[in-house]
């Protein structure tokens, strides 16, 4: 219960709507919860800083759904320090490019090829299965 100019109301929380009440138990207001349709920029650069304090957390990190799926892959290696070196290198990357623009140029702005070794995943063939499921 809370009170607004003196009026004592309940309100209801679900996970996408709200729903107050009157002492009566009459609708007062209901609707979407207002936070759900915002959208905001996540700032990258900051996401990755963190990332390379702690490595091994950047998997479980609530940001990392949003990675573009070419750069998580690309940051999707056991050896840590390698991860690290990528880590860095997408920072400087960030500094002059948009998120969307790497991940666009990703094969120019890194400066390997899809089929690269050192991808430890043939980026080729992901490319290709992006592909199909369009």
């Amino acid at each position: 219960m809370s009170t607004l100019r003196g009026i004592v109301r309940t309100c209801v929380l679900t996970a996408s709507n709200y729903t107050i009440y009157d002492l009566n138990g009459e609708v007062v207001s209901k609707g979407r919860r207002p936070y759900l349709t915002n959208k905001r920029a996540i700032e990258w650069s900051s996401v990755f800083i963190t990332w390379k304090r702690k490595p091994r957390s950047m998997v479980y990190s609530r940001y990392w759904k949003y990675l573009p799926k070419r750069i998580a892959y690309y940051l999707s290696i056991e050896d840590w320090r390698l991860q690290t070196n990528r880590i860095d290198e997408l920072i400087t990357l960030l500094s002059t490019h948009p998120m969307k623009e790497i991940n666009e140029r990703f094969y120019e702005l890194v400066g390997i090829s899809p089929t690269a070794k050192e991808l430890s995943v043939d980026m080729k063939s992901y490319d290709q299965l992006a592909k199909d499921r369009k």
